[in-house]
């Protein structure tokens, strides 16, 4: 429906520049259109080449193509009509991340908090790729960081989205403790469509599905026309309780509402959201396929995850797609790309806390192929 006002507006006044900004954004991304998100963009700063947001939009639509030289050259091109905003920083980090430049990622940090205008968005950055790498102590330290200047700015739905990020990855590393207490600290703080996702999704992977289906059933009443709410956040959530019951059959159907935008972006996962919850929904579906026994479908998933680092980023949804690669790959009886693929993931996690729960399956399950 937004697309479709949109692309009239634009079409009926062509030199309004608001219509082909929107266009640029979420409004393209959230479904995946990001070549659509480019052209938009493009149209915008001709008619006003200073225009910040449609830089950072075309960049952004660049590193979810995992076209990272793209997005550097639009970067420097808005630096040099001396265009300096947080989205601009935010960006470098995660082409940084991607590229495993970690003076590069220490360079964007250190400029933004020397600015203090990120208001946590840093220190959430710096949290993400801690949980990304298994060390979560530190990751939920820093964590707390995010969270109070956030609170600070009185962005209290940015704070309550910092703590659902938070529960998601102590849910998804099985620190139970922590993942419930980040989630009722996150209802606590703020509601809201993307700040509720996080401890929905984080207590449905750790079987608490009576509040996550509370709020699943609350999405379905306030958000029936949602794309992030219908496509993303629904079948996921849908698919992890059907999980909880026993049914993977039926999980799997829950994903396939998913499909047709399934590489969009979701609101927690858009550049302006807090970086995690993208391809969720593939990674429940490969979970149900790999229940039913059918492991080279759910090979084949957790492998599109993989397939997709500019999309999933830091999320440490990452490293575990690529744990139940491995484990998909060995139960086929594929013990060769098994093996390669438990190697890749422990090269991640090489300075993971020794306590984290998945961490020390991972080295047991990868020590039994040698």
């Amino acid at each position: 429906m937004a697309r479709q006002s949109l692309e009239s507006w634009s079409q009926k006044y062509p030199g309004d520049i608001d219509a082909h900004g929107l266009m640029s954004g979420f409004t393209s991304q959230g479904v995946g259109r990001y070549e659509k998100a480019v052209e938009e963009g493009q149209k915008a700063i001709e008619l006003a080449p200073s225009f910040s947001i449609a830089y950072a939009n075309i960049a952004w639509a660049y590193v979810y193509q995992n076209r990272l030289s793209e997005a550097e050259a639009v970067l420097r091109k808005g630096s040099e009509r001396r265009i300096d905003i947080v989205h601009f920083s935010l960006c470098r980090y995660m082409i940084a991340f991607l590229e495993s430049d970690q003076a590069a990622m220490e360079r964007e940090v250190t400029h933004r908090q020397a600015k203090l205008e990120a208001q946590g968005s840093f220190d959430h950055q710096e949290a993400l790729t801690l949980a990304y790498q298994g060390r979560v102590k530190e990751a939920n330290r820093v964590s707390d960081r995010a969270v109070n200047l956030a609170r600070q700015a009185g962005l209290l739905e940015r704070a309550a989205q910092f703590e659902g990020a938070r529960a998601v990855w102590n849910a998804l590393l099985e620190k139970r403790t922590e993942a419930k207490r980040s989630a009722a600290t996150a209802l606590s703080l703020y509601r809201s469509r993307d700040a509720d996702y996080g401890p929905a999704f984080g207590l449905a992977l750790l079987h608490d599905s009576e509040q996550a289906h509370k709020i699943q059933a609350d999405f379905e009443k306030r958000y029936p026309e949602d794309t992030s709410v219908q496509f993303s956040y629904l079948p996921a959530l849908r698919a992890l309780e059907a999980l909880n019951r026993g049914d993977p059959a039926k999980a799997l159907e829950m994903t396939q509402t998913a499909v047709p935008y399934e590489l969009g972006v979701p609101g927690t996962a858009y550049y302006t959201g807090a970086f995690f919850g993208a391809l969720y929904p593939l990674y429940v579906r490969g979970l149900a396929y790999s229940r039913i026994g059918r492991r080279h479908e759910a090979a084949a998933e957790f492998q599109k995850i993989l397939d997709h680092p500019g999309i999933t980023q830091n999320d440490p949804i990452g490293p575990m797609a690529r744990l139940q690669l491995a484990r998909a790959l060995s139960a086929s009886g594929d013990r060769a790309k098994s093996a390669a693929a438990y190697k890749d993931l422990l090269a991640i996690w090489k300075d993971a806390d020794p306590d984290v729960p998945v961490v020390q399956q991972a080295k047991a399950e990868f020590a039994k192929q040698q």
